[in-house]
């Protein structure tokens, strides 16, 4: 069945239905419903949605930026990537938990309180003493259950200036990683990547079955499933691009800027941060020596 309508330069369009081997030979465009290849090609996977548990503590997941511009580093290098990665470590101070209160030494003199009560004089609604409560084995607040909470983690981000992204300065960056959060008495129980050749090679899998660390990858058409270091990269370059801006030093100091970055994070994340400094301002010292 045809028909005919006027469009709006008063030119005639004729309208017919398309066959199947002209919708074929069009590249299946437009899409059809009753077109299996149609269906097949429009067909989308499966929502990736956070997960509601908290995540696992001591897991070290890594990943490598974009290339840089090739610019000098320490020791007369060259860096031209940055390995960034993210840990996973509980935090020091849970919610609902209180301060430790020190120790009273024992030859410390006696302060009298005017607000304390007389325990003699206390006297419960049943006419018992506060000591003979005490003995009362239903009544001892050790024997009570705590209730289950949940672990509080938090998450520490690293970055090491790379030359190339070859199997060996991997391999020696995830090393200085791996000793600088052992230095800050951290344990890492898994190294998380995606399937890149730099993370699949024979000697990080022989390290890491040394160090009893766990090494896992994300599936190669899921990189979401890497999302805390991805994320953990875009901050890093935010980060340097402020630090250079501020400083007004060229781009090609990023390097340097990356390691000043990454000692501040530190700092702040073992609670010793130290008044530093600007970046390459009076008192930065020469760190290229």
């Amino acid at each position: 069945m045809m028909r005919s309508i006027t469009c709006t330069l008063g030119a005639e369009v004729k309208m017919r239905a398309v066959s199947w081997q002209e919708h074929i030979a069009a590249g299946h465009t437009p899409v059809r419903r009753d077109f299996r290849t149609c269906q097949e090609a429009c067909a989308l996977d499966a929502h990736h949605r956070c997960q509601k548990l908290p995540p696992k503590a001591g897991v070290l997941s890594v990943d490598i930026s974009e290339p840089f511009k090739a610019t000098p580093d320490l020791q007369k290098k060259k860096a031209k990537y940055l390995l960034v990665a993210s840990f996973t470590r509980p935090a020091r101070k849970q919610d609902g938990e209180e301060e430790e209160i020190p120790e009273v030494p024992d030859d410390a003199p006696e302060i009298d309180d005017p607000d304390a009560e007389d325990e003699d004089q206390v006297v419960e609604s049943e006419g018992q003493p506060k000591e003979d409560q005490k003995e009362n084995p239903k009544d001892d607040p050790q024997e009570e259950i705590e209730e289950r909470r949940e672990m509080r983690i938090e998450v520490t981000k690293l970055c090491e200036p790379l030359a190339s992204r070859s199997q060996e300065d991997v391999l020696r960056a995830i090393i200085n990683m791996y000793m600088r959060l052992r230095a800050d008495g951290h344990i890492v129980t898994q190294l998380h990547s995606d399937r890149g050749a730099e993370f699949r090679s024979k000697s990080l899998e022989k390290w890491c079955m040394s160090h009893t660390i766990l090494q896992t990858y994300t599936p190669g058409d899921h990189p979401q499933m890497n999302g805390r270091p991805e994320a953990t990269v875009q901050h890093l370059k935010a980060a340097i691009r402020r630090t250079l801006h501020g400083s007004r030093a060229p781009f090609e100091r990023w390097p340097i800027a990356a390691r000043f970055i990454n000692e501040k994070l530190r700092q702040k994340q073992v609670d010793k941060e130290k008044k530093s400094p600007p970046f390459l301002g009076k008192g930065f010292g020469d760190l290229e020596s």
